[in-house]
């Protein structure tokens, strides 16, 4: 009899302890607004061709100067601007984002830690020498958006432009106990030699490399945006 007491005590501790763990994820509060509090640096800069990662100091100090400048506006400008703020999440399935005082209103579904937001209204998008769905910032997304309609608008003097109706998508992430955006600050090969640097607020899908052009190269710098 006491070596069964001691068993089923040693039984109920154990399973004491486990269920005291913290938890890792964030529960997300319906109907609170989670405005833009903190933007950090992840990690290095890295340097893309279409056959993978291309490493050593020299390659990534060829784009230091530019992918710094565009994390210096990033860090200095993204959280008092009112681009991609006052996040709240309705329910599970639906939340509003605001873009420039515009608040727009959501879909939401779910892939693991990540929060796909597509909006429930279409949008026009324009976009030269190629559909907006093959277009290379289209392409190398994670969760790319789906466009309704596309057409050409305009081919004068072999400058072709077209116009593409989509659900424009905006992801998140709940993971290590908070709620985040991935901006990308880039700097890509051009044309002649020139070189053009941006931001990308999305997720990369793992073999977005492969969508570079031959000897085109592509460095990225990450940065993860928390709300709160």
């Amino acid at each position: 009899m006491t070596c069964r007491l001691i068993i089923i005590c040693t039984i109920i501790g154990f399973t004491g302890l486990t269920c005291s763990k913290e938890k890792d994820s964030l529960d997300i509060v319906y109907g609170k607004t989670y405005l833009k509090n903190d933007i950090q640096i992840v990690g290095d800069i890295h340097v893309y061709d279409r056959n993978g990662e291309v490493k050593g100091p020299y390659v990534v100090g060829l784009y230091d100067d530019q992918i710094n400048n565009e994390v210096d506006n990033l860090r200095n400008n993204f959280l008092i601007n009112q681009y991609l703020d006052s996040l709240n999440f309705r329910t599970n399935s639906e939340a509003t984002l605001s873009h420039w005082g515009i608040r727009h209103t959501y879909d939401v579904t779910s892939d693991g830690d990540f929060r796909i937001l597509t909006d429930k209204k279409e949008s026009e998008f324009v976009c030269y020498n190629n559909v907006c769905s093959e277009e290379f910032f289209q392409r190398i997304r994670k969760y790319a958006n789906a466009f309704s309609s596309e057409e050409l608008v305009s081919s004068v003097a072999g400058a072709y432009r077209f116009s593409g109706k989509t659900r424009e998508k905006q992801v998140f992430a709940i993971a290590d106990n908070r709620l985040t955006l991935s901006i990308y600050a880039y700097v890509i090969d051009g044309v002649l030699g020139f070189s053009y640097n941006g931001s990308l607020y999305h997720e990369l899908k793992n073999d977005f490399y492969k969508e570079l052009k031959p000897d085109q190269q592509f460095a990225i710098q990450l940065l993860k945006v928390t709300y709160k």
